[in-house]
């Protein structure tokens, strides 16, 4: 794929394990089911892997309206220092909200609830 610029703006960029896997995909059909609500923020989902696999994931399962990107290297997720989770075994779920200056106004970390991410998001904006 090609390089994606995030500027400053209201945004919520949330990272999360793995395309194609239950958690995440209820977590990125839920984002951009309730995209609206978000009042104009930009959304961007950002995974491991190849863009080939995320492509063919976001088009299986209909998910429009957010971008979700493939991180293969896992460069942005270092660069955000998304922490690893389950003792290091899995790379983590953690959201980020910005406001209009970019400046981060919200962090949150749950693995296991990857649904509740939207709300916590949509709370901080």
């Amino acid at each position: 794929g090609k390089p994606v610029k995030i500027s400053p703006s209201k945004s919520v960029i949330f990272f999360f394990p793995a395309a194609d896997t239950p958690g995440c995909t209820k977590e990125a059909i839920a984002f951009s089911e309730q995209l609206r609500e978000f009042k104009g923020a930009k959304v961007y989902g950002i995974t491991g892997g190849n863009t080939d696999k995320v492509t063919s994931w976001v088009e299986s399962n209909n998910i429009k309206g957010i971008t979700l990107l493939a991180d293969d290297g896992d460069e942005v997720r270092k660069l955000f220092a998304v922490p690893k989770a389950a003792f290091g075994l899995l790379p983590g779920r953690v959201t980020y909200v910005t406001d209009r200056t970019g400046t981060c106004v919200e962090v949150y970390d749950n693995l296991f609830d990857a649904e509740s991410h939207v709300g916590k998001a949509l709370a901080a904006i």
